[in-house]
């Protein structure tokens, strides 16, 4: 369908002799501007920004750990408050190595505030608008 944006989830576990499998199937998201924004952000100890310049409403954003490993590093990432940090309240959560999150951003003044759990991690931050 045009001007939608689709998104489609399936997780599959398999331990050993535990397996499962969810698939909840796919929804399709109106989408009435046209526009997004790929780029991978370097994320350090030090608290860091990630913005989407150039989107006049954001959308949908994936955040994916590019970390070659599951035992490399993670993020901890949130809304940066309005005096520039960010809460421990306010935490999304936790990118771990290889994993991959999508969230819906409020507001396109919103910006995303990050840091790493040790040394540096590349994250690809994609930013689809709504």
């Amino acid at each position: 369908m045009a001007n939608e944006i689709t998104i489609t989830k399936t997780i599959t576990y398999v331990n050993g002799t535990l397996k499962y499998t969810y698939q909840p199937g796919s929804i399709g998201l109106p989408q009435t501007a046209k526009g997004y924004v790929s780029q991978t952000v370097s994320i350090t100890t030090a608290e860091t920004d990630i913005t989407f310049a150039g989107l006049d409403s954001h959308g949908i954003v994936v955040l994916h750990n590019l970390e070659p490993t599951t035992t490399g590093g993670s993020i901890t990432y949130g809304p940066k408050s309005s005096t520039g940090g960010l809460p421990v309240d306010a935490v999304l959560g936790i990118l771990r190595a290889k994993q991959l999150h999508d969230l819906c951003m409020a507001s396109s003044t919103c910006t995303l505030r990050c840091y790493a759990s040790a040394g540096t991690v590349l994250v690809q931050a994609i930013c689809f608008e709504k």
